[in-house]
């Protein structure tokens, strides 16, 4: 017969072996049933998963149209942005300003100059040897606000240095040269010049405190330029 101790030792052999089936068991199932689930990956993709079955993947909307043919959606951003610059290009602007409301003419006749200005504006001009040197035009004082004024300079085609200037454009009798409006001390500056096939070149700067009088006077400016015409002929030349 068996003794005691070996019928314990093979009571307590069965009751672990039964425990440790048990626990396996257990821990498989609620492996499956946790395995059972969407499973959320990066960049918002889920993957559908059932039991050791793989569904698919859902990919949301919005990032279908980001992908969605990259390189067509950069061609079209590249479009929008060259015609957005084509259509506010200094010449554009120029050749769209409005005249109506420069009423008031300036002709010299030395190097056949004209140009027209505001109602109520007034000039003073200086001359070199007999020659025109340059015109200031002074605008009208309203509000307590300083007022504006445009000076006309004609200068020599030997001092002309294209460095000076950060952009460039083409109109019909000559190349404009200019760089974006420039504020020092609370005054707003923007100089145009004007590269001619002429004897002489000119420039043309506006000149206001700040800076939005600066816009508000920016359509007569180019207003004037778009009038601005010269000539050594008998003809003016106009931009």
């Amino acid at each position: 017969m068996k003794n005691l101790s070996e019928i314990l030792s093979q009571r307590f052999s069965g009751i672990l072996i039964s425990a440790v089936f048990h626990f396996l068991v257990l821990g498989a199932s609620l492996f499956l049933s946790d395995f059972d689930r969407k499973i959320t990956l990066p960049y918002g993709l889920n993957l559908e998963v059932e039991g050791d079955k793989f569904i698919g993947e859902k990919i949301p909307e919005d990032l279908k149209e980001e992908v969605k043919n990259p390189v067509e959606n950069s061609n079209d951003t590249r479009s929008e942005t060259t015609t957005s610059d084509a259509s506010t290009s200094l010449s554009k602007q120029i050749e769209g300003a409005d005249t109506l409301g420069l009423e008031q003419i300036y002709s010299e006749s030395t190097l056949n100059v004209k140009i027209n200005y505001p109602l109520g504006w007034t000039y003073i001009d200086q001359n070199v040897k007999s020659r025109l040197d340059g015109v200031t035009f002074l605008g009208i004082q309203s509000g307590g606000k300083e007022p504006p004024y445009v000076y006309l300079e004609v200068s020599e085609k030997y001092l002309f240095n294209a460095a000076r200037f950060k952009q460039r454009e083409e109109m019909k009798n000559a190349e404009l040269f200019f760089n974006e409006p420039e504020e020092m001390e609370g005054n707003v500056t923007q100089v145009v010049y004007i590269r001619t096939k002429e004897e002489y070149d000119y420039s043309i700067k506006l000149t206001v405190k700040g800076y939005e009088n600066f816009l508000e006077y920016q359509p007569v400016f180019f207003g004037m330029i778009k009038s601005f015409k010269f000539g050594s002929g008998w003809f003016w030349e106009k931009l």
